[in-house]
Order: structure tokens, then C-alpha cells, then sequence
């Protein structure tokens, strides 16, 4: 098994902008050009969509009010298709319902207005990114953890003294308790009947 560590994901600096005009879309890629990020494009949720099925995308900057799907639409398929991505609106408008919603569901990381102050905006995506690549290592973390325990031939059982639950088992130990090991994790130990 092969437990070295592994890069970080190559979505971690494409960033995708999405605006049904034209003129917002040049002036955002302008600006965030120089932060070093690939910038993809779109004038629409479709094409955005489309985008996304080609490319690495870490975060997502879109405008709400657009023809057809609205970026709160576009960000709640975003989020069903790709949930590692980080969804920000960025909007003249304030459709307080759909955005409420959009929110409140995790489509949405952050909403910010336009007019936009440059470095606030910069400081945002930037954020936005740092926020992926934590996401991106702790899953890579919690992978090789859960590596390292089905690697240990003795009976494993980690338990969460506080809340007395199993927070991971290794198959030696769900063969030694009779269960699946995978379906240790989470349970009361007092769920767990001894030998």
C-alpha cells in the first residue's frame, strides 16, 4: 500500500467567472490575472456547467441575475455536481429569497455586491481558495489515516471518550466485535455487545 503523500489538487488555483456580460467578465479576469489564478469564463450557467466538466475548478465567482438560470440555480447544481467547489455570488442584485435559500442549503460560501472594491474582492477569492485546499487536505489527511488504520493487523477500535462513540474500527476489529467495520464508526459503545 503505498501511504506516500500526494499534491495537492490541481483544482486548487482555476477559478471560473460567470456573468451574462460580457464587459464584467473582461474587467474581473483583468484584475484577478495577476493573482495568478487560471480564469475560465462563461456567460451563462449552461456554459458554466459545461466549463466545469472539462476543467479543475476550485472556486466559482458568478453574477445572479442572469437569463435562463439564475446563479443561485447555477451554484445549487454546482454543489450536487461538484461539492468540493467554493461557490461566491457576486450581484448588483438582491433577490433575498434565492439567495436566503441558496445559503442556507451550502450553495453558496459567500455573496458579495457589485459594485465590488477590487482588493476586498481579491481578498475573498483568495480566502475562497485557501478554504478549498483545507478542504482538498483534510480529506487527503483523513484518507491516509483511514489508510494507516485498515493497515494495522491487530484489532483497532478508536473511540471518542468524551461523546462515547467509535470514531473508526479496523476490519480486525469489526471480525473480533462481529460487525463490518465500516459500520462501527459512529455507534454508541454501548451499542457494542462484548464477546
Amino acid at each position: 500500500m503505498d501511504l506516500r503523500f500526494a499534491p495537492l489538487s490541481t483544482a486548487a488555483r482555476h477559478l471560473l467567472l460567470v456573468d451574462d456580460e460580457e464587459s464584467i467578465l473582461r474587467s474581473l479576469q483583468r484584475m484577478l490575472r495577476r493573482d495568478g489564478y487560471v480564469i475560465h469564463l462563461a456567460t451563462s450557467g449552461e456554459d458554466g456547467l459545461a466549463i466545469l466538466e472539462r476543467e479543475p475548478v476550485g472556486v466559482i465567482v458568478t453574477d445572479q441575475r442572469m437569463p435562463v438560470m439564475t446563479g443561485s440555480q447555477f451554484l445549487s447544481k454546482v454543489k450536487d455536481r461538484y461539492p468540493d467547489t467554493i461557490r461566491i455570488v457576486l450581484s448588483g442584485y438582491t433577490e433575498l429569497n434565492s439567495i436566503t435559500d441558496a445559503i442556507n442549503t451550502g450553495a453558496i460560501y459567500k455573496f458579495l455586491t457589485k459594485p465590488w472594491d477590487d482588493q476586498l474582492l481579491r481578498e475573498q477569492i483568495a480566502g475562497a481558495f485557501a478554504h478549498h485546499e483545507l478542504k482538498s487536505e483534510n480529506a487527503r489527511v483523513s484518507a491516509l489515516n483511514r489508510a494507516i488504520i485498515d493497515a494495522i493487523p491487530d484489532a483497532l477500535l478508536l473511540v471518542d471518550v468524551q461523546r462515547r462513540l467509535i470514531s473508526a474500527a479496523n476490519a480486525a476489529a469489526g471480525a473480533l466485535l462481529g460487525h463490518e467495520a465500516a459500520t462501527l464508526s459512529g455507534r454508541a459503545i454501548s451499542e457494542i455487545e462484548p464477546l
